[in-house]
């Protein structure tokens, strides 16, 4: 199974080529440690999957060591927070106009 956390992720991916007909099936997954990993567990316990690769465009803080377009592997992760700003102007992706998972009809927008 393929995860892509956005539509918009997707669109630009399938600009890009896309993926092979019958290569995976490709699910949206949403993005935040949260919503994404609530989605994921969803769908692999749905749909049993024997390998998931989540596939996305994200940024660099360092594009010299962490090019776009490379790819990377880490040993742990941390997280600071999902939005812009901090403090009393921190605003986070639902007020930022991004949804963490857009909801697809049986699952409600979160």
């Amino acid at each position: 199974m393929l995860l892509i956390p956005t539509s918009a992720e997707a669109a630009r991916l399938a600009d890009l080529g896309g993926w092979p007909t019958g290569c995976a099936q490709v699910e949206l997954c949403g993005f935040g440690p949260v919503a994404a990993a609530a989605r994921a567990s969803q769908l692999c316990a749905l749909l049993r999957p024997r390998r998931v690769l989540l596939v996305g465009i994200a940024g660099s803080y360092d594009p010299a060591r962490w090019p776009i377009g490379g790819a990377a592997e880490f040993a742990a992760v941390g997280c600071d927070g999902i939005g812009a700003g901090e403090g009393a102007v921190f605003r986070g992706p639902h007020a930022l106009g991004f949804p963490q998972w857009p909801g697809d009809g049986a699952q409600a927008a979160i």
